[in-house]
């Protein structure tokens, strides 16, 4: 008779870039400052800039997902090394990001509202087992979190009555948002796309 195990490996985590962020990519590149290759702003205001950034605090399913280590080595730029801990936006070649809590979320939009994203995910994997091979089954349980900053003021996690509310000041936008989301609240993930559609509509 088989028998299975369930483990739960659950975290605040994204899968192989290659599936999360490649969709993505394209967008956070456009969405980087131009003016400089890479930087690094600290809490103070002090402006950090060079030609190239690495960052040693990545997801271990997802490069791209940088989380606050509080290490003198989590950033180099240029060859010097930097701790992350009073650091709230640095700029690689890949993406600006910006600190929300203990994360730095990466941006997709620039404007009059900024449009940014982090991964949360885990793995749940069950093994079978039998008088053959043992079997294991992998299941991927990604969500994607949006945030919307306006003004470059207050970030906040994007609900759809929110955002209606930030973009209140701009009809074509509004309408567009209400074409797709006429309701306050949605069970699924909201559709990448689309609020990119959004925003970049308010921000023309």
């Amino acid at each position: 008779m088989k028998t299975k195990l369930f483990l739960s490996l659950i975290a605040f985590a994204g899968i192989s870039s290659c599936v999360t962020f490649k969709q993505f990519d394209s967008k956070a590149k456009t969405a980087r400052e131009t003016n400089y290759e890479a930087s690094i702003i600290k809490k103070d205001g002090t402006i950090i800039t060079g030609q190239t950034l690495k960052h040693k605090n990545y997801d271990p399913y997802d490069p791209n997902l940088v989380r606050v280590i509080n290490s003198d080595k989590a950033l180099t730029l240029d060859g010097k090394n930097y701790n992350d801990s009073n650091v709230i936006i640095f700029q690689d070649k890949k993406a600006f990001r910006k600190r929300y809590n203990d994360v730095f979320l990466i941006r997709l939009v620039r404007g009059k509202i900024n449009l940014y994203y982090f991964d949360q995910t885990g793995y749940t994997k069950t093994y079978t087992y039998s008088s053959g091979p043992t079997k294991t089954n992998s299941v991927n349980n990604r969500t994607t979190t949006f945030f919307f900053e306006k003004n470059n003021d207050n970030i906040l996690p994007i609900g759809i009555k929110e955002l209606r509310n930030a973009i209140k000041d701009n009809a074509a936008a509004l309408n567009l948002l209400n074409s797709y989301y006429p309701k306050d609240s949605y069970k699924k993930e909201l559709n990448i796309e689309k609020l990119v559609s959004v925003v970049k509509k308010y921000n023309e």
